[in-house]
């Protein structure tokens, strides 16, 4: 579908995919195991898009519902997709087992399902539209909110044809299962953009939504469009973080070090381990220079300090720091430094102990009776890392400067270190 782009000096025209354009696209994906051609299928697809429409279609594709941080709210399972899409289409012969028994996965259950429908409606639906309705069931609260989300759920299942409907169904479980996955879409956004994938890859780190970093890149997107990109991020996470992913897209060849704050407090994507067979593997990889951290069994955490306060990320980069109001008050003398802390939470018994991992689970994502769940389960802080502080980002400073600083900052406010050991030699 032509659409006609007004930003531009010269009349063009730009392709509007429809939902159904995209669930084409996701059946043609599933059946190929190659993945040079699913990130070409990918990348050529996004890239015949706006760049709105195209920051859809990415987080749809690795099923992601909405931006990063904002699907939480959802809650919308399986067994609900399931109940509403029974009352579009009555299995009078009570098929359901046998339709679950010989479908592939849960996408094409839903596919058969609603074929069975008395009349297969027109493919009108746009990922426009369909991102604006998972919005709107994200943000229905309050009474009757359940029957709520399922009404509008209905009404978007009402106007899907039985392959969209496949594929709403797995985007909203989040299970595509067509071979896409994160790091196989930062390849096709690469394509998309034709640029580096290693600059993708840091973009995506440092940005944490794929739907931001597609926007940012896209050969068509405008100022604007750029500019609500870095706008974009959750409303509950509005406040102060390090500039990220604009600076490091518009100046991939320059060192990022001393690079400056900007109001966006977006978290960072986690650093990741590289496996090594043993101790002595280890040393070979790295030389006489490593630290040994000792694994505690908690829930890693990123703080970031900031004038408009404490923000708490969990390694899902959601936000939970109303879960965790200790965590708050013990960072909060640092707000001034501005600083972004890597750490690890766990929970601990009367005397101090260490308790179980799932004894601290009790304590994330909760909004309610947090003083008396905080009196019951306390928790006890550890920091390891050190990624900004006074408005430069450090992830590419050498770890022993880095734990340097760290050090220095911890003695002057108080807070615990994660255990390590600095061996001489592997014996």
């Amino acid at each position: 579908m032509p659409r006609k782009d007004s930003s531009c000096a010269a009349c063009t025209f730009l392709y509007v995919a429809s939902f159904y354009d995209f669930a084409l696209v996701c059946q043609s994906m599933g059946q190929t195991s190659s993945r040079l051609q699913l990130a070409q299928l990918a990348g050529d697809f996004l890239a015949r898009l706006g760049a709105d429409e195209a920051a859809i279609a990415a987080r749809f594709m690795v099923g992601r519902a909405l931006p990063q941080g904002a699907e939480k709210r959802l809650q919308v399972s399986g067994r609900a997709v399931w109940r509403v899409v029974a009352e579009l289409a009555p299995d009078d012969d009570g098929r359901g087992e046998e339709i679950f028994g010989t479908a592939t996965d849960f996408g094409e259950a839903i596919e058969i399902l609603l074929r069975l429908r008395a009349i297969e409606p027109a493919p009108v639906l746009t990922l426009g539209e369909v991102e604006q309705r998972l919005a709107e069931i994200a943000n229905i609260e309050g009474p009757h909110s359940r029957r709520r989300k399922f009404e509008v759920l209905r009404g978007l299942f009402e106007r899907a044809t039985a392959l969209e409907g496949k594929y709403l169904a797995k985007i909203l479980i989040g299970e595509m299962r067509h071979g896409m996955s994160e790091g196989l879409m930062l390849e096709a956004i690469a394509r998309m953009a034709d640029r580096p994938a290693s600059e993708i890859r840091r973009a995506y780190m440092l940005d944490t939504d794929l739907g931001r970093v597609v926007r940012q890149l896209h050969p068509r997107a405008t100022d604007v469009e750029r500019a609500n990109a870095e706008l974009d991020a959750p409303s509950t996470s509005r406040g102060e973080v390090f500039e990220h992913a604009s600076t490091a897209i518009e100046s991939p060849s320059s060192p990022p070090s001393g690079r400056q704050l900007s109001l966006q407090p977006k978290p960072i994507r986690p650093m990741l381990a590289a496996p090594a067979a043993s101790v002595a593997a280890a040393f070979e990889i790295l030389g006489a220079s490593l630290a040994l951290e000792y694994k505690l069994d908690g829930a890693r955490v990123q703080i970031h300090c900031a004038p408009s306060g404490v923000h708490i990320f969990s390694r899902r980069m959601n936000e939970i720091s109303p879960s965790l109001p200790e965590v708050t008050e013990m960072m909060a003398p640092l707000s001034e430094r501005r600083a972004i802390f890597d750490g690890e939470v766990i929970a601990v018994g009367s005397g101090g102990e260490a308790l179980a991992f799932q004894e601290l689970m009790r304590r994330f994502g909760r909004v309610r009776g947090i003083e008396r769940v905080r009196a019951e389960q306390p928790i006890r802080l550890f920091i390891f890392d050190l990624l900004g502080l006074d408005g430069e980002l450090l992830i590419d400073t050498v770890y022993q400067q880095r734990y340097g600083r760290l050090a220095k900052l911890a003695a002057q406010a108080g807070l615990e270190l994660a255990p390590r050991i600095l061996p001489a030699s592997v014996a």
